[in-house]
């Protein structure tokens, strides 16, 4: 979730900035007069400055205001790098040229410029983003209030880029090659300005400005998930928590902080990292406050705790369940007949990523089928029905260079994955043929569907989702069973075929146990997908074959293994359509209550494999 209110960027006043030691006082970064402008105006380089703002026409022209805005910020860094010249008889200039290119920047956004050119946008915010990250501003950033007039205006600046970058995030698809480490620097002096900041009894208007514009900045800026790794390596991670503990904190410096952990923990990284400083525990306190109860801010905590939680936790505390849940759907109810597919300023994309988690306990599953209280009311085939719908009209959307559209589809076709599971909704699904005409297009097409938004462990590929749905759906196609009549000849063996079943997330204990049964090659032979599957643009056919072809599934049995749709797939064709003799590895204690207690038998449960030289 973004900041809604960063779509319309105000011009920044800053105060005066008199309270600080031997400081001459810095004026609001507005236009003025003439008569602000008459020092060092025969200056060659103020004299540059000048002559380009009269020639800067006021235009309808997209493409001249490009060229204006792009000028601009090679004029402005001009001017930053001469801000250690900075004294009494300059500083108006200094004020008013600052404050004349941010007016650029604002004419810009006023036209729609960045809406219209997200690629366009992108440029210009790692130009401004770049004009940031400099010593000299980090050095402001760091340091006590500003001592010299230099840092002032610094201060000042920095305000004006923080305000600049929050805008723009909200245009911006970011790749993981974007957000390198040449940005953790600046990052880190953002987190610890804001710090000192808490921290601090005495804070005038300038740093307090800059502080929210700050956050305002990180809150837009980790909504971009595939931002996250950087704001961890900075160590906000560690410090949102500690701020959300802070007993001086007020209502609108929490409010900022929320969002960002809600944003942290779409990230699996940033979810593992908020567990290490007991996120759980925080979120579930600030809960009682009376401004955290408003339907909002509700939301987003409920949403954080499904995100930071384990499927186990979630079954162990099903206090307000229920509630939540009901928000949750009627979030994507609402937000479904949304022209921007937003409802509360949260993209549909984002209760559908909750969901997909959530809906590996069946429990869980059940209540948001058949139990959940909404406007207009709810049923199994009402649900199933909006999903459905959702994706058929995502599947066009999706082909739009919008990483939001792409990261809705994805999430789409996991949950009806899941949905896939339950034999007694399998006939509603079949029964929606625009919705399996859609589902077999994907499963046909060998082509990517990429994103460049994140996409946490939670979540599968669109093609093994749809492949997975038709096989739940025992629906054919050569890609996708390939025990059918199209299938390719069987594996050629002269030893009983051993197949492993596994999260890749368990990689590890896997290769430790193919270390122990390669010493047994000369018995038996055996299968394990990253063997077979390296260079195959159809995994599931080829597990789907390994299975058939083997006479034993050792499975390793997790928690990631139990929350792994595609695991669950392998276990269900294995054992209940093929009959396969099945061993399970338990790495944790079993849970008899759940999915695969259900499938295997019950005295399995019994018989653990300790590999206790491993």
């Amino acid at each position: 979730m973004e900041n809604d209110e960063s779509s319309v960027i105000l011009q920044p006043q800053i105060s005066n900035l008199s309270e600080s030691r031997n400081v001459e006082p810095v004026l609001p970064l507005t236009l003025t007069t003439n008569q602000n402008r008459k020092n060092n105006d025969d200056d060659q380089l103020f004299e540059k400055y000048k002559y380009f703002l009269e020639t800067v026409e006021s235009t309808t022209s997209e493409q001249k205001m490009k060229q204006q805005l792009q000028q601009s910020i090679d004029l402005w860094n001009e001017l930053l790098q001469m801000m250690n010249t900075v004294n009494k008889e300059n500083m108006r200039s200094f004020q008013y040229y600052s404050a004349s290119f941010f007016k650029l920047y604002y004419n810009a956004q006023e036209m729609k410029l960045f809406t219209k050119d997200h690629e366009y946008s992108r440029q210009i915010f790692f130009r401004y983003f770049d004009l940031l990250n400099t010593q000299e501003c980090q050095q402001v950033l760091l340091s006590s209030p500003p001592l010299v007039s230099s840092d002032a205006i610094r201060q000042a600046n920095i305000l004006l880029f923080v305000t600049i970058l929050s805008s723009l995030c909200g245009h911006i698809i970011f790749t993981e090659s974007d957000i390198t480490e040449k940005y953790d620097d600046l990052l880190n002096a953002l987190r610890i300005y804001v710090e000192q900041k808490f921290q601090s009894s005495s804070v005038n208007k300038a740093e307090k400005d800059t502080c929210e514009k700050s956050l305002s900045f990180i809150w837009n800026f980790s909504d971009r998930t595939v931002t996250v790794p950087s704001l961890l390596r900075a160590g906000f991670g560690k410090s949102v928590i500690e701020w959300l503990n802070y007993s001086n904190l007020t209502s609108r410096q929490r409010r900022p902080l929320i969002s960002i952990v809600h944003n942290l923990s779409r990230h699996d990284l940033g979810a593992d990292e908020l567990n290490k400083y007991a996120a759980i525990e925080t979120i579930k306190r600030i809960q009682q406050l009376d401004d955290i109860k408003q339907p909002k801010v509700s939301l987003i905590t409920t949403m954080i705790l499904a995100l930071l939680s384990t499927s186990e936790q979630i079954k162990a505390d099903p206090t307000g369940a229920e509630k939540a849940l009901d928000e949750l759907l009627q979030v994507i109810i609402n937000a479904s007949t949304n022209e921007e597919f937003k409802c509360q300023a949260f993209h549909i994309s984002e209760p559908l990523a909750v969901l997909v988690k959530l809906f590996v306990d069946d429990a869980t599953f059940d209540y948001i089928m058949n139990k959940a209280q909404t406007k207009p009311p709810s049923n199994s085939t009402s649900t199933i029905r909006l999903f459905s719908d959702l994706l058929v009209r995502f599947y066009d959307l999706q082909k739009e260079d919008h990483h939001f559209n792409r990261f809705t589809f994805i999430a789409l076709f996991n949950i009806l994955w899941s949905i896939s599971f339950h034999e007694q909704y399998q006939a509603i699904l079949r029964q929606n043929t625009q919705l399996i005409q859609t589902i077999e297009k994907i499963a046909r097409n060998n082509d990517t569907i990429v994103t460049e938004q994140y996409v946490p462990r939670s979540m599968q590929s669109i093609k093994k989702s749809a492949d997975g749905i038709l096989f739940n759906l025992t629906i054919e196609l050569p890609s996708v069973i390939p025990v059918s009549a199209a299938a390719s000849e069987p594996i050629k063996k002269q030893k009983p075929l051993v197949m492993i079943s596994y999260c890749h997330a368990n990689n590890a204990f896997c290769d430790q146990i193919l270390s122990l049964l390669d010493e047994k090659s000369d018995s038996f032979d055996i299968w394990v997908d990253k063997r077979f599957c390296q260079t195959s643009d159809d995994v599931w056919a080829l597990i789907a074959k390994g299975i058939k072809e083997a006479q034993l599934i050792i499975s390793i049995v997790s928690k990631e293994y139990m929350e792994s749709k595609a695991c669950r797939q392998e276990v269900i064709y294995a054992k209940d359509r093929l009959n396969k003799r099945f061993l399970p590895v338990y790495l944790e204690k079993p849970d008899v209550q759940d999915w695969l207690g259900k499938i295997i038998d019950r005295n399995q449960f019994y018989l653990y494999l300790i590999f206790s030289l491993l």
